[in-house]
Parts: structure tokens; sequence; C-alpha cells
């Protein structure tokens, strides 16, 4: 489960999405942003536990001239509990 995604932005997006996806082929939006600007920095979406295995930010228009640069990128959230010969790991 996800809970966050977090975006450090240098040069931000003014439209942007983040997506998750089970195979890493078919994406899914879950989170848009469609009033950014220059300057906002680190930005966190809150997802609420959405699951998927890949996550990818999916920038559409840019809020500068000088396109997009991402500082960081971090996921926050759980993975399901996992079971060895009867035993959780």
């Amino acid at each position: 489960n996800i809970e966050k995604v977090s975006v450090a932005w240098e040069a931000c997006a003014k439209i942007y999405d983040i997506q998750l996806s089970n195979d890493g082929l078919s994406f899914n939006t879950v989170w848009s942003k469609t009033n950014g600007f220059g300057g906002m920095g680190t930005i966190e979406s809150v997802l609420s536990g959405a699951s998927g295995r890949f996550v990818r930010m999916q920038a559409h228009e840019r809020a500068t001239a000088w396109g997009y640069s991402v500082f960081e990128m971090e996921v926050y959230g759980s993975s399901p509990e996992i079971e060895i010969e009867g035993q959780p790991i």
C-alpha cells in the first residue's frame, strides 16, 4: 500500500500526475496537480493506501521556461506481509 509520494522540484511542472501500475506497462492516475508554480519546492501527494508495484510521475505542462527538474522523489508505504514456510518475515 502506498501512503504518500513526495516530489522535490527544482524546475516544476504546472500539471502532473502520480500514477501507479501493477505490471509496469499500464498506469493509472491516482493523484493530480493542476496549479504548480515556479519555486513551489516539495509537494506531498497523500494517496491513503493506493496499491501498485510501480510508481511514476507523469508531467504534462511546464511551470517555468526551463523544463522539468526533480531533485528527489520518495515513496512511502507498506508492503503486504510475506510468509515463508508459514513464518512471517
